[in-house]
């Protein structure tokens, strides 16, 4: 037990600063789900008022909110985090 509580109070910022990164990566992760059923609300309006068959507008939609999706996840691992 002792060298549990040894390992926290020697390695605080470090756990803190992870913790977080953590925590932002959270909060951007559901910022960015938002968004991408924002824009997907938002294409598949924008079919309906052209005519468009509603099949073509849910596969259209998907793949919009997947390219979001993946789009988001790409940014955030190709561009390194500054220490």
């Amino acid at each position: 037990m002792d060298n549990i509580i040894q390992f926290f109070q020697d390695n605080n910022e470090l756990i803190f600063g992870y913790l977080l990164k953590f925590v932002a990566a959270v909060f951007i992760f559901y910022v960015g789900r938002i968004v991408a059923k924002g824009i997907k609300r938002l294409m598949e309006k924008a079919l309906l008022s052209r005519s468009v068959d509603k099949a073509v507008i849910s596969f259209v939609a998907g793949i919009v909110y997947q390219g979001e999706i993946t789009s988001g996840h790409l940014t955030t691992t190709l561009i390194p985090a500054s220490s």
